[in-house]
C-alpha cells in the first residue's frame, strides 16, 4: 500500500520539484498540495493523507497556524518539517505541536525518503545538527515525562517571564513586553531559578517544557 503524502509550500517551483522527488518512490503516492493554510485545511476536509511534508519555510505566522490546527484538529495525520535553518525555537515551537519529522537544508533526498518511512510508521525522524541547542532539548523532551505539574510556588508573573525566555526573547524585550525593568527580569529570573532549584536560563526552558508550562 502506498504512502499518501500532501505536500505543504508556497513556492510553486519547490513545491513541483518536491513532488517529483517523491513520485520517484514506488510506495509513495502525491495526493494533494497547497501554498497556505486555508487550503491545507480546506484539502484535508476531503482526502485523509499519511504524512503531510511541511516546508518550514513559509512565513512564521502560518507555520504557527498549521502546525498548532493540526495539533488540535488532526492529530493522528503525521508531519514532517523542512527546515533551512531558521529560529531554533520556532523549530522547537513545532515539534511541542507534533512535528514527527525535522529536516535540514544538510539533509539528503534519501534522508527525506527514510524520514516519510520512519514517521509514517508511527516512529520518530528528528534528523537534527549536533551543534543545534534544540537537539538537546528535545532529547530531554523524549527522555522525560510529559504530566502537567503543579506549579504552585511559580506567580502568573514568573510564569509569564518563563514562557517569554522559552521564545528566546532578551531581557529588554520580556521588559517590553510585560511593562517591567530589564532588571525586575533579572529579579524575576533568579527568584525562578531558585525555586525550582536551576542553574541556568536553559535548564529553566527545559524544565518548562517538560511540564507543559511553556507553549512557545
Amino acid at each position: 500500500m502506498k504512502i499518501r503524502l500532501l505536500i505543504v509550500d508556497d513556492y510553486n517551483i519547490f513545491r513541483s520539484g518536491l513532488k517529483l522527488i517523491l513520485e520517484k518512490q514506488i510506495n509513495f503516492e502525491v495526493v494533494g498540495e497547497a501554498l497556505s493554510p486555508s487550503e491545507l485545511f480546506l484539502l484535508l476536509e476531503n482526502i485523509k493523507p499519511d504524512v503531510i511534508v511541511l516546508n518550514l519555510m513559509l512565513p512564521q505566522k502560518h507555520i504557527f497556524s498549521i502546525t498548532q490546527k493540526l495539533s488540535n484538529k488532526h492529530p493522528n495525520i503525521p508531519f514532517v518539517l523542512l527546515s533551512g535553518g531558521g529560529d531554533e525555537f520556532s523549530i522547537l515551537e513545532c515539534v511541542i505541536n507534533g512535528a514527527r519529522g525535522i529536516l535540514w537544508k544538510e539533509s539528503t533526498t534519501e534522508q527525506l525518503v527514510i524520514a516519510i518511512n520512519t514517521v509514517a510508521s508511527g516512529e520518530k525522524y528528528l534528523f537534527i545538527p549536533e551543534y543545534k541547542l534544540v537537539n538537546k532539548i528535545i532529547e530531554h523532551i523524549d527522555n522525560t515525562s510529559s504530566d502537567k505539574y503543579s506549579f504552585s510556588e511559580i506567580s502568573a508573573r514568573e510564569q509569564d517571564v518563563i514562557k517569554l525566555f522559552a521564545k528566546g526573547y532578551s531581557y529588554k524585550r520580556i521588559g517590553k513586553e510585560l511593562n517591567i525593568s530589564p532588571r525586575t527580569v533579572e529579579s524575576h529570573k533568579k527568584n525562578i531559578l531558585s525555586k525550582l532549584d536551576l542553574n541556568s536560563v536553559t535548564e529553566m526552558i527545559k524544565y518548562a517544557i517538560k511540564h507543559n508550562l511553556a507553549e512557545l
